[in-house]
């Protein structure tokens, strides 16, 4: 009997680790053969989450389509399809987001995968698991990128045998991890201290759990250090993550509940352990000292000076450009890639690209499927509410978006479970 169980343990520790895998290969894709190329381990978790959901469809007679999804399908084709119109009529050929619909499905078939393998070792889909997972993938990245930083073996064997480019990072003298890097990698770093900060106030498995809650704590203060070190963008969640732990917290009081009372306790302590820390060590280290100050460089200005300032601020605040004729602004010049316009605001990009048609087309995805979530899981309207105003935060620093996060939300228990879906 201890026999089996012992192997039962063995098995969902490994099971454990390939999910963890799969997540950080979603989450952070790399080439699947590293430096040597092959096909992005994205797309390899979409090939398999493709033919995965066929074989339920066809054989099994079990997989359904949420109709959420063939609505958002529909709008993903319809900003392609304005993207690509802008290129035509521009005569240019920047086809990088004519191309989204492609994009689109391969986040949501990798996503599949990433779900369907969580489901068999852990037997459900929920958004503590995602966060969780989310959680373990970041703190990775961020102490990953700690030793590529410190030991010469470790950025040696990632520069040359996992990931390619890290050139431009390394110049800048900035942290990078494995796959995980500059302000792609902020945002993931912000949406998983959004997830972690309302699953740690609303679970309560997690608030409940002194070693849960406590890993949700570390990891959250952890990678709202390090990640910062690598992404500034990381900020947005940390501030997010912040206010709803202080907000959920008073709520709770407010209403006369003290559940949330050693959660904020825990969080208290291990937050002034985390700064005595951080204090010791940025006086210890001078290259930890340049780490914190670039990743804090806000903070230390206001500090120092009184006044909040970056470096990147500054700039980005002479990246307001927008196009000089009615046509552009209509439909765009159809030009996105190569820092063309000299401009890295998302606002910007986009509509130069494909004008306010096209911006007006990928707000209104965000917008239907995050306000779709909170009419299907009540619980969860808050994160998703959340969620929607990332997006367009992030817009004002970056063009990228969050649809990975929105990607998985299909496949949760919850949602399948409690919305009328279309069947196949």
């Amino acid at each position: 009997m201890n026999n089996i169980l012992s192997l039962n343990n063995i098995a969902k520790a490994i099971g454990t680790i390939i999910c963890a895998l799969a997540v950080d290969f979603y989450l952070f894709p790399i080439n699947s053969l590293g430096v040597y190329g092959g096909p992005n381990t994205k797309v390899v978790l979409a090939i398999v989450g493709t033919v995965l959901f066929l074989i339920g469809i066809f054989n099994e007679k079990k997989n359904t389509i949420p109709l959420q999804l063939i609505f958002a399908t529909l709008i993903a084709f319809l900003f392609s399809t304005i993207n690509y119109l802008s290129t035509e009529i521009n005569a240019t050929s920047d086809y990088g987001y004519s191309n989204y619909f492609v994009s689109f499905f391969t986040w949501t078939f990798s996503a599949y995968t990433v779900a369907e393998l969580i489901r068999v070792v852990h037997r459900e889909v929920n958004l503590r698991l995602i966060t969780s997972y989310f959680l373990a993938v970041c703190l990775f990245q961020c102490v990953i990128a700690l030793l590529i930083d410190n030991i010469p073996m470790v950025a040696y064997i990632v520069d040359n045998y996992l990931t390619t480019g890290n050139q431009f990072v390394k110049e800048g003298g900035r942290l990078y991890g494995i796959g995980a890097s500059l302000d792609p990698a902020g945002v993931r770093f912000a949406v998983t201290l959004t997830m972690a900060a309302f699953v740690m106030t609303q679970d309560e498995l997690v608030y409940g759990s002194s070693s849960s809650m406590r890993w949700f704590i570390c990891s959250f203060l952890i990678i709202s250090i390090i990640g910062n070190m690598i992404s500034r963008t990381t900020l947005i969640g940390v501030v997010i993550g912040l206010i709803v732990i202080i907000g959920s917290y008073f709520a709770n009081y407010r209403n006369g509940k003290i559940s949330l009372q050693p959660m904020i306790n825990s969080f208290l302590a291990i937050l002034a352990i985390s700064i005595l820390a951080s204090i010791l060590i940025y006086n210890v280290s001078a290259e930890a000292r340049s780490l914190f100050r670039f990743g804090f460089e806000g903070f230390f200005s206001f500090f120092e000076t009184g006044v909040w300032q970056t470096g990147s601020t500054d700039v980005l605040q002479t990246m307001w450009i927008w196009p000089t004729d009615l046509q552009g602004w209509i439909i765009g010049y159809g030009i996105f890639e190569d820092w063309y316009f000299g401009t890295d605001i998302g606002y910007c990009r986009f509509v130069l690209y494909s004008g306010l048609c096209g911006l007006t087309i990928f707000a209104i995805f965000f917008i239907y499927q995050l306000l779709s979530f909170c009419k299907a899981i009540p619980n969860y309207r808050l994160l998703f509410i959340l969620l929607l105003i990332i997006v367009f935060v992030v817009w004002i620093k970056v063009s990228t978006d969050i649809y990975y996060v929105v990607a998985l939300c299909y496949w949760l228990d919850e949602f399948q479970s409690k919305y009328k879906i279309a069947a196949v």
